[in-house]
């Protein structure tokens, strides 16, 4: 009941974060593939496809946000309990990482689907009525972008995890998260999310651009045709977008994390104080 119950707020918190940030998830990956401004590409999608065009693909992350948090949140837990201190950063940092790492077995194809719904423009000429049509026809390619995912997503969650602990033990009186107020849990999820994007966003760039083109048969290929069109600045294009989405849904995603957690210790405090446990003879 209690895990349902942590399930459940982590669902509505993060149904609510995927539907506000998705359109700027659009945006940005309509900039890292077409090397457009904020302006122009929010331009083009209203022209072209209407409002709805900013929600292309959202059933891919809908349907995979409970699983990617819950090993996230779930293999992260247990790796920092192997830590003689579970406020040390380097602990947090190294338990994050294999957190990120662990949960691309659902990010990666979920991406995948994602972004190229996100691509398609015209509706005479698409490739893929939805994410299950997507899925059953890249099924020989649905860990397309595997390797530059472990390696964007391993330090990425390991700076999001130590930021956010960093962030709590400056902010709370305690050194804990079970002592900060709303306000600060929101700061310090919402600044776990920009440093995270920040470390790893030319990643993001290449593993967009590798995903999006079938044509394209390795990541150095990728970097050298950002450097041959773009230069360095191409590394970065959409960055400004993407650390505004991240401050709100990095933001709920903290927020609903430590609020479970305080809900469950509070309910199991409950049910220790009405039913407790009966000595056996």
């Amino acid at each position: 009941l209690l895990s349902a119950l942590q399930t459940c707020i982590l669902n509505v918190i993060g149904a609510t974060g995927v539907l506000t940030g998705h359109p700027l998830d659009t945006v940005r990956v309509r900039q890292q593939t077409e090397a457009q401004n904020v302006y122009r590409c929010c331009s083009s999608i209203i022209r072209n496809e209407g409002i709805l065009g900013f929600f292309k693909g959202m059933s891919s992350p809908l349907i995979s946000f409970t699983a990617i948090h819950a090993i996230a949140f779930g293999i992260y837990g247990n790796t920092i309990k192997l830590f003689d201190n579970y406020h040390s950063l380097l602990g947090s940092f190294i338990a994050g990482n294999l957190a990120g790492i662990a949960q691309c077995s659902i990010c990666v194809p979920s991406e995948l689907f994602k972004i190229k719904l996100q691509l398609q423009k015209d509706k005479r000429q698409r490739l893929f009525m939805s994410s299950y049509d997507c899925a059953q026809k890249m099924i020989k390619r649905y860990l397309r972008g595997t390797w530059i995912t472990v390696a964007r997503d391993g330090p990425g969650y390991g700076t999001w995890f130590v930021t956010y602990e960093f962030c709590t033990q400056k902010l709370s009186s305690d050194g804990k998260a079970s002592s900060l107020t709303t306000s600060q849990l929101l700061l310090a999820g919402g600044f776990a999310g920009i440093m995270s994007w920040i470390c790893n966003y030319p990643l993001d760039v290449i593993k967009t651009l590798f995903q999006a083109d079938d044509s394209v048969h390795s990541y150095k290929q990728v970097c050298q045709n950002i450097m041959r069109i773009y230069g360095i600045k191409g590394f970065f294009v959409g960055i400004s977008t993407t650390i505004l989405r991240a401050i709100p849904a990095n933001a709920s995603i903290f927020f609903a994390a430590e609020w479970s957690y305080r809900l469950l210790h509070k309910t199991s405090e409950w049910h220790g104080t009405y039913f407790p446990e009966q000595s056996q003879d």
